[in-house]
């Protein structure tokens, strides 16, 4: 009979799991099965878990992840990029570089960390462009990337030329 000491019963556990290290992962490669059924079964209870956490603890964890972003603004900036348009950062200094640090529309320099990431709309996955600066950036959106709308808006402002 098995130890019901938990000291005892975790030591006999550690020393079995040293003498067999690979048990557990040709376990789960014999038994695909089973472990889909698994996760499915507990990924809604570890959802719920996260959730219940999280709410808990909301004020610090938000607090920790300011503090994390400021001391690591290149890191949380990779992170966004790559989850939004599925680029590195050593991808997007490789495109700043070749626009020579600078709008690819009006060519006025922009750092690497403040330059915008020009995408098309909509498209899954994002088609980068090029990198702009804030004003083209901006200007880009609020035309809704619409080349004759922009071209509407050259023509009026051409008239009023003086």
């Amino acid at each position: 009979m098995p130890s019901k000491n938990p000291e005892v019963l975790a030591r006999a556990q550690r020393n079995w799991r040293a003498k067999n290290p690979d048990y557990r992962e040709n376990w789960r490669k014999a038994n695909p099965e089973k472990v889909a059924e698994y996760n499915e079964r507990s990924s809604e209870k570890r959802r719920g878990q996260w959730n219940a956490y999280y709410w808990a603890n909301r004020d610090r964890i938000l607090v920790n992840q300011r503090a994390n972003r400021a001391k690591h603004p290149e890191k949380s900036a990779e992170r966004q990029m790559k989850a939004k348009f599925g680029i590195t950062l050593p991808e997007k200094e490789q495109l700043w570089l070749c626009q020579n640090k600078s709008c690819k529309i009006c060519g006025v320099e922009i750092s690497l960390l403040g330059a915008h990431i020009d995408h098309v709309p909509n498209s899954k996955p994002a088609i980068v462009r090029a990198l702009l600066c804030v004003r083209c950036n901006t200007g880009l959106g609020s035309f809704w990337d619409c080349p004759e709308l922009l071209e509407m808006a050259a023509e009026y402002l051409r008239t009023f030329q003086l």
